[in-house]
């Protein structure tokens, strides 16, 4: 009578410290924060211009893969070497390419910084590509928790940031009420300044998005929908 309990108790245990609110995550959140908060908080990353992804989706698996590119701008005034961008914890895996080839990366502790061949020069752009693989959500939540985003037979909500890779460092990364500092103090003047928006980029983009899942499904994107297809119980928009 008590194996049971037992084996349950261990489960779920198990997939909730595995899961996506559990102690593994919250390691690897800090791990990012600790290796990475000195040498990237106040480097700006390029300005994406232009987004286009295609996004498929397997509900029944709670997974989804994603092919995408950015153009990125450099509008700073000196040139840019390396880019960072921050992989999301969804993501199983991340891969980048730049022309179809593999360009040099380094990934710390979940930020990958790479390395093109030649720097960006100011004013200069140029695409990158990446492929991702992942799940959402992953393992159980913490103490029955429900899940802002996800990905489930009867329904899927999502941004990109649980799909697409963030360019640039993530401040809110790993701070909680052990490493939090106080909130920044401006002058009584900041507001006559040029301040950058809350969420997003200051700049106009276009994007082009293809999802592909189950034919029982409405999807529902930004932009303008301009085909949808379907074949063998799938859709395509």
């Amino acid at each position: 009578f008590l194996l049971l309990p037992l084996v349950l108790g261990s489960v779920l245990w198990a997939k909730t410290r595995d899961g996506f609110q559990g102690e593994v995550a919250e390691k690897a959140a800090k791990d990012y924060w600790r290796k990475n908060v000195a040498t990237w908080t106040d480097v700006e990353p390029p300005v994406v211009t232009s987004v286009e992804l295609d996004l498929e989706l397997e509900p029944r698996r709670r997974g989804f893969r994603t092919e995408g590119r950015y153009l990125l701008l450099n509008e700073s005034p000196e040139p840019l070497e390396r880019m960072a961008f921050t992989q999301t914890p969804a993501m199983d895996s991340l891969r980048w390419t730049m022309g179809g080839d593999s360009i040099p990366s380094e990934n710390r502790a979940g930020l990958w910084v790479l390395t093109p061949a030649t720097p960006l020069n100011p004013g200069d752009s140029l695409w990158v590509d990446f492929q991702a693989f992942g799940t959402l959500p992953r393992g159980f939540t913490k103490s029955g928790g429900g899940a802002g985003y996800f990905i489930l037979p009867s329904s899927v909500v999502l941004t990109a940031n649980n799909f697409a890779p963030i360019p640039g460092y993530q401040e809110n990364i790993g701070v909680d009420e052990d490493n939090r500092g106080d909130p920044r103090e401006y002058p009584p003047d900041f507001y006559l300044e040029q301040l950058d928006p809350v969420f997003g980029s200051q700049k106009p983009l276009t994007t082009r998005v293809r999802i592909t899942g189950p034919d029982n499904l409405t999807y529902n994107s930004i932009g303008n929908r301009v085909s949808e297809e379907r074949s063998d119980g799938k859709v395509t928009v």
